[in-house]
């Protein structure tokens, strides 16, 4: 996620923790999207809704190439089912 400059990276390595969670404050968010840069075949995202629902999302389902192209990205979207909020993103 860049914003003014900064992001989020997960995965192996002496900076970042595997996995990694982005909580959303408050009581969640009915909608969000985000870019999704070099994107890699084991990748997966988790994300928790309101209630205890859960989905798994790897980057073959996302139709992203999942080759950890640097110069590829894309915007994701994703929306709470049945009238949830999504409160977490995990990072795997």
């Amino acid at each position: 996620m860049v914003f003014e400059g900064n992001f989020l990276s997960a995965g192996p390595g002496p900076m970042n923790a595997e996995p990694t969670t982005l909580h959303i404050n408050g009581a969640g968010t009915p909608y969000l999207s985000f870019l999704w840069g070099s994107p890699d075949t084991y990748n997966t995202l988790t994300v928790l809704s309101t209630g205890g629902g859960s989905q798994v999302f790897d980057t073959a389902g996302l139709g992203l190439p999942g080759n950890g192209n640097q110069s590829f990205s894309a915007y994701v979207q994703f929306q709470g089912v049945a009238g949830s909020l999504i409160t977490d993103l995990i990072f795997s």
